[in-house]
C-alpha cells in the first residue's frame, strides 16, 4: 500500500513537470533516464544494459503501452513509437558452449559475482534519431541506429542501421522506400525543424517543406530550448 501511494504521487509529481510516466513498476532501478518535457510514457519497461551510462527521450516523444526498452541510448524528440515495440533486447551468443545467461550475466545470476562480460557479446544499446515513427511490434535489435525521419513498418525486425527518412519493413527489415526526393531530404537534415520552436512550426502548412525550411533559414524562429530533467525509480532532479 505505502509502495503504491509513493508511486502515484511521484507520477503526479512528474506530471507537474510535463512527464506522464505510467506504469513504474517497469521502470528498472538500474536506469538513469534524461528527459526533455513533455515526453509520455504509458506502461513502458524501461532498462538499461548500461547502468553506468544516462539514456535519453526528447521532447514531444511519446511511448505507448506494451513496449520493452531493454536498453536504448537516445530516443530523438518528436518520436511516434505505437503499442509492443521491443527494443534492446540482447541477443544469446552461439559461439559460448551455452546459450544460457548464467556464465554472462552476474547481476542476474549469483554463481560468479566476479564474471567480467566479454566486450565481444556486449553491443552498443539502439539509437533513434528525431521525428522517427516505429509501428506496432516492430522489434529494435542492439547496436542498430535509426536516422531522423525514418519509419519502421508495423511487425519489422530492424537488424541494420536505418538511414534517415528511410521507410522499411519485413522480417528482417528491408528498404522500401524513402519519404522525400534526395534534395528534400538533405534541406531537412540541414535545418533540423526538431531543434527550434514549435509554436512558429505549426503556422506552416505541414505540407509547405519548402514553406518551413525558408522559416527557419530567415533566422526568425527562436531555438527551442525545452527543460531537461533526470529521473531514476524514485527521484526527479531538475537539469538547468
Amino acid at each position: 500500500m505505502f509502495r503504491s501511494l509513493r508511486d502515484y504521487l511521484y507520477r503526479k509529481e512528474l506530471e507537474k513537470h510535463g512527464i506522464t510516466l505510467m506504469g513504474l513498476s517497469g521502470f528498472s532501478k538500474s536506469l538513469r533516464l534524461e528527459v526533455e518535457s513533455p515526453v509520455s510514457l504509458r506502461n513502458v519497461d524501461l532498462s538499461t544494459f548500461h547502468p553506468d551510462r544516462v539514456s535519453f527521450i526528447g521532447s514531444h516523444t511519446y511511448i505507448r503501452s506494451e513496449c520493452v526498452f531493454s536498453s536504448f541510448g537516445r530516443i530523438g524528440r518528436y518520436c511516434s513509437i505505437a503499442r509492443g515495440v521491443l527494443c534492446g533486447a540482447s541477443n544469446h551468443p552461439l559461439d559460448f558452449f551455452t546459450t544460457h545467461p548464467f556464465v554472462r550475466n552476474k547481476e542476474a545470476y549469483s554463481l560468479f559475482p566476479d564474471r567480467v562480460v566479454p566486450k565481444s557479446v556486449q553491443k552498443e544499446p539502439p539509437v533513434i534519431g528525431n521525428d522517427v515513427w516505429i509501428g506496432n511490434n516492430a522489434i529494435i535489435m542492439p547496436g542498430v541506429s535509426i536516422g531522423d525521419g525514418a519509419v519502421i513498418a508495423a511487425g519489422a525486425v530492424v537488424t541494420h542501421d536505418v538511414e534517415p527518412y528511410e521507410v522499411v519493413g519485413g522480417v528482417p527489415a528491408r528498404h522500401l522506400k524513402y519519404r522525400f526526393e534526395p534534395d528534400i531530404i538533405a534541406r531537412l537534415l540541414e535545418v533540423k525543424w526538431w531543434n527550434y520552436d514549435p509554436r512558429y512550426l505549426v503556422q506552416v502548412d505541414p505540407k509547405d517543406i519548402d514553406g518551413l525550411c525558408k522559416l527557419i533559414e530567415k533566422g526568425d524562429v527562436p531555438e527551442y530550448k525545452p527543460k531537461r530533467y533526470v529521473i531514476t525509480r524514485t527521484k526527479l532532479s531538475f537539469e538547468g
